[in-house]
Order: structure tokens, then C-alpha cells, then sequence
């Protein structure tokens, strides 16, 4: 059977005034039955018109900030004990423990010294401790001073079982010379260990 296609175009409100549909083509099929030919319409091509202007959303422009910290613990002024510790992590490894491998920091460091910290699932991960210093799978490991900003040696680890897993650096800047104690970027290399759990 032949098919026929038929231009039809028309507009038709659908929803709300702004919308308008338009059909652009119809498909009609002749249906044979024993005395009268009859046709129905076997597809409807439709465009759907939008007549309100679309405006893109406006994307505010990253920025970057760096912070210094003149006052240490419990100090005021310039220098004193200071420590910074990173967020808690998996290295986007999920339910696997990790060996932390080893560890390497850049910085201008004064008495510089870090700690690893490592959890495994259902054990408790305790805040202030981490904070204080304390409890770490390592204990507190010296890293050399420094006068200007520098890349450390890489320091061999091997702290198994830490599926989440933290570094805390800390120091004491005794004011002397014009570059303040400052962390540039802190590498921690870790290796997969075990089955999911």
C-alpha cells in the first residue's frame, strides 16, 4: 500500500501561551476494507516552538586565596607553635584499606615535625587527638628546617590498615629571618591493600 504524506501546517497552543507546537509533516495510509477506502494518519511530525528568551545562568569567577597565619597556638603577634592537619581521606579509593607508602612536603619549615594518622572501618577516629598531636600510627617524625621554601626528601613509610588517613604538620617559627613558616603542598603516596571490607 501506498503511503501519503501530507504538509500540514498549523499552530496549536500547548500549555502556556509562550509554547507553540507546529506540525510539519503527517504520514496517511489508505486502509482498504471491502467497499470504502478510509485513510488514518500513522505518524505526526511536531516542532515545539519556544518564544521566551532564555537567559544563561551567570557563573561567578573562581578565586584562589591564600591565608597566613602570624599567631601560633595560644600565642599573639608574630611566630609561635603552629600545626596543620589535612582532611581525612580515602585517595578516592573506596572501601579498601591502604598501606600509607611514604610521605613529602613542601614548605619553609622551623622545627618541622609530622605524624600519619590512619583508620580502619569501625574503628574510632578521634578529633583531638589528631589535633594535640597524639595517637598517630607514627608518632611525631622531625623534618629538617629549611630557610627558604623547599621540597623534602621523601620519608619511607609503611602504615597499613588505613582505609581513611590523615597528615598533621607542625612547627615553631622563631621569627628570625623574612620568610614565615608556610606549606606549599603536602604528597602522600599510599598502595592498595586487601579485599573491599
Amino acid at each position: 500500500m501506498a503511503q501519503r504524506t501530507t504538509q500540514a501546517p498549523a499552530e496549536v497552543v500547548i500549555g502556556a501561551t509562550s509554547e507553540l507546537a507546529r506540525i510539519t509533516q503527517a504520514v496517511a495510509e489508505p486502509v482498504i476494507f471491502t467497499t470504502n477506502e478510509l485513510a488514518r494518519v500513522t505518524q505526526v511530525l511536531a516542532e515545539v516552538v519556544f518564544s521566551a528568551t532564555v537567559t544563561p545562568p551567570v557563573i561567578p569567577t573562581p578565586t584562589v586565596k591564600s591565608s597566613t597565619f602570624d599567631a601560633g597556638i595560644g600565642g599573639e603577634g608574630n611566630g609561635g607553635e603552629w600545626f596543620l592537619c589535612a582532611q581525612l581521606t580515602d585517595s578516592s579509593i573506596e572501601d579498601r584499606d591502604k598501606v600509607v607508602k611514604s610521605f613529602r612536603v613542601t614548605g619553609k619549615l622551623t622545627s618541622g615535625q609530622y605524624a600519619i594518622y590512619g583508620y580502619a572501618p569501625s574503628e574510632n577516629i578521634d578529633v583531638a587527638a589528631i589535633e594535640a598531636g597524639t595517637g598517630s600510627r607514627t608518632g611525631q617524625k622531625t623534618l629538617p628546617n629549611s630557610a627558604r621554601v623547599v621540597q623534602s626528601a621523601r620519608q619511607q613509610l609503611n602504615v597499613s590498615n588505613a582505609m581513611l588517613h590523615t597528615v598533621r604538620l607542625s612547627g615553631i617559627w622563631t621569627e628570625d629571618g623574612s620568610i614565615k613558616d608556610r606549606i606549599d603542598e603536602i604528597c602522600v603516596e599510599v598502595a592498595q591493600q586487601g579485599i573491599r571490607r
